[in-house]
């Protein structure tokens, strides 16, 4: 008889769950700034935003946080 015959063959191992990793696109200051009607928001309004990220490149997740935190934030009274 063959050697092969012999042997056992190994279980299948099922992967159930892959992750994958993505890289987010990064936009720098000036092509998020000229692209604020994309996210829906005015210009002084995403300038604003920007000022709260003290980074040059952004993802969209970053400048949607950014824009909702800016929207949000309390004013100081004086």
């Amino acid at each position: 008889m063959d050697k092969t015959e012999h042997q056992e063959k190994e279980p299948i191992k099922k992967v159930s769950h892959v992750k994958k990793q993505t890289v987010a696109a990064k936009y720098t200051r000036e092509e998020v700034f000229h692209a604020s009607s994309s996210f829906g928001v005015s210009r002084e309004l995403m300038f604003g935003a920007l000022r709260l990220i003290d980074k040059d490149e952004f993802t969209k997740s970053e400048v949607e946080k950014a824009i909702k935190t800016f929207k949000t934030r309390k004013v100081n009274a004086q």
